[in-house]
């Protein structure tokens, strides 16, 4: 996937300060809940790809990304098992030893706890 651009249409990058915090505010507690990785095909897709990376260290680096001002693309959601929550937010992140880009795909919802985000897919950035 071309930076910014799903299935031909072009994905805005994210300009809602509520909703930047939010994903801020999930991602700050990364390590007690507020980020969740679904196991197909996330997980997999990591464990198979990017030995030597974990959810945990690939969570540290979407929240340096979100802390810096970093691009996030937005979408309305139209997967019917996605559909409750809206929207997916789309990150592009350099990993430190490799020139490559990771597409990390999430969804956002307001949970109890607070903000809940879901790491549904990651692969590479075409």
């Amino acid at each position: 996937m071309a930076d910014g651009v799903l299935g031909g249409a072009r994905m805005p990058p994210l300009s809602d300060k509520v909703t930047i915090d939010k994903l801020l505010l999930a991602y700050d507690e990364r390590s007690s809940g507020g980020v969740q990785w679904k196991p197909k095909p996330a997980s997999e897709w990591l464990r198979r790809e990017l030995e030597g990376y974990s959810e945990p260290e690939i969570n540290d680096l979407v929240y340096d990304h979100i802390l810096n001002g970093g691009k996030i693309l937005v979408a309305a959601e139209s997967r019917e098992e996605f559909l409750h929550c809206k929207c997916h937010y789309d990150f592009h992140i350099s990993l430190p030893d490799s020139s490559k880009i990771l597409y990390i795909e999430t969804t956002l919802m307001d949970a109890r706890m607070g903000p809940l985000v879901t790491v549904v897919n990651v692969h590479w950035a075409d």
